[in-house]
């Protein structure tokens, strides 16, 4: 199994894939992004864990409740559903 990041460690590097994904230049490494999409895939207690954490940087950086929507549903389908069973 990957290792297990902070909630907030493993939110930043999430938040770096989504700027990344959305076309910006950003701190982003593949892998890591694919081994925290493992262990949440592993761990929805965890997956939780992190998308609150990740939620609540998404507020604080004034991003709308559409864009928040977004980024859980790209976190689901690419994030999750895609990049953990690579």
């Amino acid at each position: 199994m990957s290792p297990k990041w902070t909630a907030i460690k493993a939110a930043y590097h999430l938040g770096e894939a989504w700027v990344a994904q959305q076309g910006e230049d950003a701190d982003h490494s593949p892998v890591e992004t694919q081994a925290i999409a493992r262990v949440m895939d592993a761990d929805p207690e965890y997956f939780e864990e992190v998308w609150d954490v990740w939620q609540e940087e998404l507020l604080l950086a004034a991003y709308t409740q559409k864009q928040i929507d977004e980024a859980r549903y790209w976190l689901e389908v690419v994030v999750i559903d895609e990049l953990s069973k690579l």
